[in-house]
């Protein structure tokens, strides 16, 4: 069996500091030890990459009870939960580095809220954990293997941000990655791809801008990610980000510069108890909005907007105000737009869901489509 551990190294010749410290390779068979020469003169920066070939039973062999099963990888193509109705749910979720607020990995955990709201469409933030101090984790991982999603990664570790990822059961067409301006503050990621939704290019865009520490940095990345939006216009956008700005702040605050000029629309403008994640869109019917506790999963809730989209060669008939804001119940809307009873705090189901809960207006919100729609 072949274990491999990938280590930083610092030396500068006479001494080095270890991540890990194997300062030599041992034959656990035979008990010799084979030395490396790691450093030369001056100061020398190494990622070592280590292997230990165990051969026989040795001290270390416990060890390899406590590694995770292996997890085969799905067969076949991602498939949307809900094709019929072309319906696209999506969710934006800070999952704070797939840590629990008991210090466990929440791969799991997220995996299974994802599951029970049917996500098409997520974007998940805080995600960087390609280094070592995070053990070189995949966040992705689970979700891809278990559930079947094409990933997108965002940004790598050599950018220094947050990180973010996009995964999708459509196809991503293309990806670009993003360094958001920041003259101050933390570098801020961004994803701009282009799905497949039935045959519509649809572009999607996944962002954690800077803390309201600095103002200066959150109007410059949301100036850039306004023309992103607005550069693809007509085209159906979905924003899914960390934007820090309270609903309907002027500019030079993150709302105006995102909503006028990305010619997007708020997924409920009335919504005014938000802060850090929103969701913006155009070029379709939004059908729900629903706010999902955060549970012990991290210190952020879950943000779900499901969608309806035209036909392909089609646009949305009137993105009139009073159009958009046909509100409803869910009995109005056609089952396929209902989000599972387990979520309300009074379902019984809702012992097993790990403290997660439709919060803020208990329900998720409805809306119907307007009129003589194309779809």
């Amino acid at each position: 069996m072949l274990l491999s551990r990938e280590a930083c190294i610092f030396g500068n010749g006479r001494t080095s500091c270890w991540c890990y410290k194997w300062p030599a390779y041992h034959s656990f068979s035979s008990g010799r030890v084979s030395k490396f020469i790691l450093f030369k003169n001056g100061r020398i920066y190494h990622r070592l990459h280590i292997s230990l070939i165990l051969v026989s039973p040795s001290p270390v062999s416990p060890l390899l009870h406590s590694l995770p099963p292996y997890t085969a990888p799905p067969t076949g193509f991602p498939q949307p939960f809900k094709p019929g109705p072309r319906i696209l749910t999506a969710g934006i979720w800070t999952v704070h580095f797939g840590l629990d607020n008991e210090g466990r990995d929440s791969q799991r955990l997220v995996r299974n809220v994802v599951r029970d709201m049917e996500l098409d469409v997520i974007g998940l933030l805080e995600t960087d954990l390609h280094r070592v101090v995070f053990g070189n984790r995949d966040l992705s991982r689970v979700l891809v293997e278990e559930m079947g999603y094409y990933v997108d990664t965002g940004p790598g570790p050599a950018s220094h941000t947050w990180g973010c990822v996009l995964l999708s059961k459509f196809p991503i067409i293309n990806s670009t990655h993003h360094l958001l301006p920041s003259p101050h503050g933390e570098l801020a990621p961004a994803i701009e791809a282009v799905l497949d939704v039935w045959g519509t290019p649809v572009t999607v865009v996944v962002a954690h801008n800077g803390q309201e520490e600095d103002p200066l940095d959150r109007e410059l990345q949301s100036i850039e990610l306004a023309r992103i939006m607005a550069a693809s216009y007509p085209r159906p956008v979905l924003f899914l980000g960390y934007v820090v700005t309270k609903p309907h702040a002027p500019r030079p605050a993150p709302y105006e510069i995102l909503v006028k000029d990305g010619r997007v629309f708020d997924i409920d403008q009335e919504d005014w108890d938000r802060w850090c994640e929103y969701i913006f869109y155009r070029g379709m019917y939004r059908t729900s909005y629903a706010r999902i506790s955060r549970g012990k999963v991290t210190d952020t809730e879950l943000q779900i907007g499901q969608f309806v989209l035209p036909p392909y060669g089609t646009t949305v008939v009137d993105e009139s105000e009073e159009a958009r804001y046909l509100r409803s119940q869910k009995e109005e809307l056609p089952e396929d737009h209902w989000f599972t009873m387990d979520y309300y705090d009074y379902h019984p189901n809702n012992k097993q869901k790990g403290g997660h809960a439709y919060h803020v207006f208990g329900t998720p919100l409805y809306y119907k489509i307007p009129p003589n729609p194309l779809v």
